[in-house]
């Protein structure tokens, strides 16, 4: 703080020192001051009803020409102890600064923490293809999930190729009793050899597609996990870079701080000229305790 380098200089005294006469400063306004709160203007005297001896209890002052000069160097010492309990008050200030200073204190330049690049996706990988290409991979999603939706278990050619079979081997059903006798006749009405042929061709035309669509896919997934081994060794090699250069930056940190430490706690509390008669007094006195 600018304002608390107003107390040092490069000769004065040191927070001990200063501490020490302000204590010798209080001790002795403490007595003027009980010599002054002692004042009195009449004297007090007693004796016994009928005796002519008189007992002087208390004596009023009889002179207050001293009484100015005294409230005064009274309240020079006060001034001096103001004065000193102040500097070393700002002195710790000045000292809990330098402890407390930031890297913004001292003008340290904090290096930039660096940040992880966003991993691609498969969709920032499709944006890439060419309309032809991107085209091609919507086709073959669409294909595959068309003809899989129709010939995997519970599609309904699936289900119909089953149902067919079944047909084949129980033409005729029967429900109902005596005269309510329904008979139920199922007739394949395409041949059986056909639908499994083109089944089995759906088959390989679904294996095919799928084996182009997953060929794809493996590329955008090889593309995203190099993406992201390449980013994290990237961000891996900044951050140690990163962490190293600031463990200089707080070794810079440490070492300016000590050092300000250092110069506050060297710092000397200088005298006014207006306090330097009543300082010399208390310093005199100071000595002899």
């Amino acid at each position: 703080m600018e304002k608390d380098l107003i107390f040092f200089g490069e000769v004065g005294l040191t927070s001990t020192s200063a501490n020490y006469l302000a204590n010798v400063a209080k001790e002795m306004y403490r007595v003027s001051e009980q010599n002054l709160n002692s004042m009195i203007f009449y004297t007090t005297t007693v004796k016994l009803l009928g005796s002519k001896d008189e007992s002087l209890l208390k004596e009023g002052w009889k002179n207050v020409l001293c009484v100015e000069s005294t409230m005064k160097d009274i309240a020079s010492l006060k001034s001096l102890i103001s004065w000193l309990r102040e500097a070393i008050r700002a002195k710790e200030r000045l000292i809990k600064e330098a402890q407390d200073g930031d890297y913004d204190y001292y003008n340290i330049h904090i290096p930039d923490r660096p940040e992880r690049e966003e991993y691609i996706t498969t969709d920032d990988y499709i944006a890439t293809l060419n309309i032809k290409q991107r085209n091609r991979y919507y086709y073959l999603e669409a294909v595959c999930a068309t003809i899989g939706q129709y010939i995997h278990p519970g599609g309904v050619f699936a289900e119909q190729r089953e149902q067919l079979l079944k047909v084949i081997s129980e033409p005729h059903t029967v429900t109902g009793q005596g005269r309510d006798t329904l008979l139920y006749t199922r007739t394949p009405s395409i041949n059986e050899q056909t639908v499994e042929d083109t089944f089995l061709q759906l088959q390989n035309t679904y294996r095919e597609y799928q084996a182009e669509l997953n060929s794809i896919k493996h590329d955008i997934e090889d593309a995203v996990n190099k993406d992201t081994a390449t980013k994290n060794i990237e961000y891996n090699e900044a951050m140690k870079l990163y962490q190293y250069k600031m463990s200089q930056v707080e070794a810079e940190l440490t070492m300016k701080r000590k050092e300000a430490v250092t110069a506050a706690s060297s710092l000397k509390i200088i005298i006014p000229d207006s306090l330097k008669n009543i300082y010399e007094i208390v310093q005199s006195v100071g000595k002899k305790k």
